[in-house]
């Protein structure tokens, strides 16, 4: 694994001047961890926010995101978003090899780094089909895939299982298994199912604030004895009155 550490040091932002920021003076680190991180929140905690951030994607109003190894954000850090879009007109390994040459890779490079990462997802045999005739669990992959191509060594990846079915749900976490042993995965969810077994780190994101940052051993503590553990760790850390808003 090529260990790069994500700084974000002060960080304000707000999507206008007439909306309230969303983060005030936010710390954190990332990538720095042997194992997937998970980020948990409820809807609207300001997870695809924070990622997109980290992506480089979206500039903060203040603060800094640097990487410690002296590289620009966006060459350590890749993103897979929630929804990915088929793009008319191109076969699965274009659309791969696309987001490989949007990293900078050359034309020929870019084919070869999206044969590799097809294959890392499982998908070497759909290089030639078009992605919109792709299951969804399918596309999923793809869009895994397209945020391999770039190499970076950090991958984000927001709400990656969410709609899909129990079964696609456990390819996709096999692959994130698999992969943690050669990238930093930085994985965002509101779901606490199967943390003990997939992360070894655990942060929590809640209105716009770190409310926790712990190993996951640490964080299915507070969940004490009871068999849903994870659950109720996170109700303790956000507070029961948060669930419901």
């Amino acid at each position: 694994m090529v260990n790069q550490t994500l700084n974000l040091r002060g960080i304000r932002f707000s999507y206008s001047r007439r909306n309230p920021p969303l983060f005030t003076g936010l710390d954190l680190t990332l990538g720095n961890t042997e194992g997937p991180t998970v980020l948990l929140g409820l809807n609207g905690a300001g997870k695809t926010t924070l990622l997109r951030l980290c992506a480089g994607e979206l500039k903060p109003s203040a603060g800094s995101i640097t990487v410690d190894t002296g590289v620009a954000p966006r060459s350590a850090v890749s993103l897979m978003p929630q929804q990915i879009t088929p793009i008319p007109g191109f076969r699965v390994v274009e659309q791969v090899a696309y987001s490989a040459w949007l990293a900078g890779c050359s034309s020929s490079e870019s084919e070869k780094r999206a044969i590799t990462a097809l294959k890392a997802v499982q998908l070497d045999d759909h290089l030639t089909d078009t992605p919109h005739r792709l299951s969804g669990g399918q596309l999923r992959r793809v869009g895994l895939a397209q945020a391999l191509a770039g190499n970076q060594p950090i991958v984000m990846l927001d709400e990656p299982t969410a709609g899909l079915d129990p079964a696609q749900r456990h390819v996709f976490r096999d692959l994130l298994t698999r992969l943690s042993s050669t990238r930093n995965l930085v994985v965002s969810t509101h779901d606490t199912f199967e943390i003990d077994s997939m992360y070894t780190r655990v942060v929590v994101l809640d209105r716009g604030r770190i409310v926790y940052d712990g190993t996951t051993h640490d964080f299915l503590e507070r969940g004490g004895n009871s068999p849903h553990a994870a659950e109720e760790a996170f109700l303790e850390v956000v507070g029961r009155a948060g669930m419901s808003r």
